[in-house]
């Protein structure tokens, strides 16, 4: 009997509520949860996921075990996808390694943590409560006619309404997460701008630094769609520009996660994976290992833990002599963004560090802009994100918040006599996360970091 016979034979007896069954659990219950999150988010998926009919075959044959770990596989890589949009990572094994730290970070991801382990287990249920009343022919029935409206050339490319997400998956995966090459390098030369390419340039034409040098890495702080947006952010910054040697300003394009913004920054390199406890050798590209032996004291800060990416063990061997984490020193409060200190409370570690005689390279990760922009952090709100047309409960207007204060902040710390003569970059590590990209797309370039570069007087 050949698969036409098979399906069409006898369809007549089929009863309507076998393939209602079949289209619920072939496709309703499987896709809804994900579709729902992809139209909030605006990231792009297809209607249905066909790959879902297998695992339910998988239950209508009565192989529950094999149906609920591929139930789970696909569901993971549906997850994987749609994450990438948001998340960039290197590897799959960069994912298992990142999610160690589920435990110290923000209340966001556990709670899509949570929400992501309701949906899987709701779907186990379902399956196991309704597959014994699942008919076989039904299902493939539905299957084939979505196979053939998934090939057929009626709807466009740009608006894909059947694929197998896990066929893009395996087609694709070399570019989503690179393997290491033959030559086993962890860390290599980036291919994109970064800010802080004009002290490498002096460094390779033997040409000498400021005396003070500062750089921070401010996360996620991208490029503002408006222009007026842009400028009022830095406002303070920027409002006496005599007291500069020169100040400029720009953006440029950047994809990647924050360790990668760092070493973009701190060394010209980008990471093969997060996982950088094996990097070594090619951190003696890196601008604190190559001052220090021009006679630099180098300095780190970072206001949380100093094991999320390894950060306790890289930034040493990067050549940083002076490192300070969240767990270093009493500070006066935390803030609710991710775990650790206020970055307005870390200023007077910048005084602190330049009122030396020495020769100084400091380097600063900022801490309270990480996604989901805590409102509680907010504590000098000069920005009305409604004058600029942008909702005020948007995470694009608390990340425009947020920046807006450090960087008032910042500007009140240079104002300051022990930080004359410091030459200053700011960039950006990656454009702001917005987990709600309908309703932001208008408040950022989503695919740009900012940077300015200037020296006080």
């Amino acid at each position: 009997m050949n698969i036409r016979s098979f399906l069409l034979n006898g369809t007549e007896d089929l009863k309507t509520r076998d393939f209602i069954i079949a289209l619920l659990l072939g496709i309703v219950v499987p896709n809804l949860a994900i579709l729902v999150a992809t139209l909030y988010t605006g990231a792009t998926r297809p209607i249905i996921n066909c790959d879902y009919f297998l695992p339910v075959i998988l239950f209508s044959l009565g192989y529950r075990i094999f149906g609920l770990l591929t139930l789970f596989a696909l569901f993971s890589i549906d997850c994987i996808l749609i994450t990438l949009q948001f998340f960039p990572f290197i590897r799959l094994t960069d994912l298992i390694y990142l999610s160690n730290f589920l435990v110290i970070g923000l209340s966001f991801y556990k709670i899509i943590t949570t929400i992501v382990f309701v949906i899987i287990v709701s779907k186990c249920l379902l399956l196991y409560q309704y597959s014994h009343k699942l008919l076989l022919k039904p299902l493939l029935l539905v299957m084939t006619l979505l196979t053939m409206l998934a090939i057929s050339p009626i709807l466009p490319p740009s608006l894909p309404l059947v694929k197998s997400q896990a066929l893009y998956f395996f087609q694709h995966k070399d570019a989503a997460f690179l393997t290491l090459a033959d030559d086993g390098k962890l860390l290599v030369p980036i291919k994109n701008s970064s800010a802080s390419q004009p002290w490498f340039d002096a460094l390779h034409t033997k040409q000498p630094l400021s005396n003070k040098v500062l750089l921070i890495v401010a996360e996620s702080w991208g490029q503002a769609a408006s222009a007026q947006v842009q400028n009022t952010v830095l406002a303070q910054l920027k409002s006496n520009p005599a007291r500069y040697e020169y100040i400029k300003e720009g953006h440029f394009f950047f994809a990647g996660a924050t360790v990668a913004g760092e070493l973009r920054e701190l060394c010209q390199l980008t990471p093969r994976s997060f996982n950088l406890r094996e990097a070594n050798a090619e951190l003696a590209a890196c601008l604190p290992y190559r001052l220090k032996k021009q006679g630099y004291t180098t300095y780190a800060l970072h206001g949380t833990n100093g094991d999320l990416y390894d950060r306790h063990v890289w930034y040493k061997r990067a050549g940083f002599e002076h490192i300070t984490f969240f767990g270093d020193k009493p500070w006066p409060k935390r803030c609710f963004s991710f775990s650790g200190i206020c970055d307005i409370d870390l200023m007077p570690e910048l005084t602190s560090a330049f009122a030396k005689p020495e020769k100084t390279f400091f380097y600063w990760m900022t801490l309270n802009s990480h996604i989901d922009y805590e409102a509680k952090d907010i504590l000098h709100d000069r920005l009305d994100c409604a004058a600029f047309g942008i909702n005020p409960d948007t995470e694009g207007c608390r990340n425009l918040k947020l920046h807006t204060q450090f960087f008032d902040s910042l500007s009140e710390t240079l104002n300051k006599p022990e930080m004359k003569g410091v030459e200053v970059i700011i960039v950006g590590d990656h454009p702001p996360p917005v987990v709600n990209l309908s309703a932001n797309i208008m408040t950022f370039n989503n695919s740009d970091v900012s940077w300015i570069h200037l020296k006080v007087k």
